[in-house]
Order: structure tokens, then C-alpha cells, then sequence
């Protein structure tokens, strides 16, 4: 691995709990029924944002299995 990639390497497990978190927190909020009667608009927006979580999430777990298979191939 590149230097950079062996940097990518170390942040990612941290960046994808971070995105777990969040998402999981997106999640009890988009679960409370009276977000949508009190502020539709956030509701769209937690909703937005959960999806592009789960996208992020997806390309990075991706990435970091690529990353950690690609080190594994040279030690």
C-alpha cells in the first residue's frame, strides 16, 4: 500500500463507526411520528442525509476491505 492508502487505512474503521453512529441516530429521530407532523421539512432532510449515510457507509466498508485484502496480499 501506498503511504496514503496505508493513512485511508487507519481513519477508516473510525469514519465508518462515526457514520453508524450518526445513522443510528438519524434513525430514532426519523422514528418519532411527530417529526413529521411538527417539521416536515427536517423529516425530509434526516431522511436525505440517512440515505447518503448509507451509501458512505457502503463505499467505505467496500474500500476497507479492498485496502485490508491488498495489505494482507503483501505481508
Amino acid at each position: 500500500l501506498t503511504y496514503r492508502e496505508q493513512e485511508e487505512l487507519k481513519v477508516l474503521p473510525g469514519r465508518i463507526a462515526e457514520l453508524e453512529r450518526e445513522q443510528h441516530s438519524i434513525g430514532e429521530q426519523l422514528a418519532d411520528p411527530t417529526l413529521y407532523r411538527d417539521s416536515p421539512q427536517r423529516a425530509g432532510e434526516l431522511s436525505a442525509r440517512h440515505g447518503a449515510i448509507e451509501e458512505e457507509l457502503m463505499n467505505s466498508l467496500v474500500r476497507w476491505e479492498e485496502l485490508e485484502s491488498r495489505q494482507g496480499a503483501v505481508s
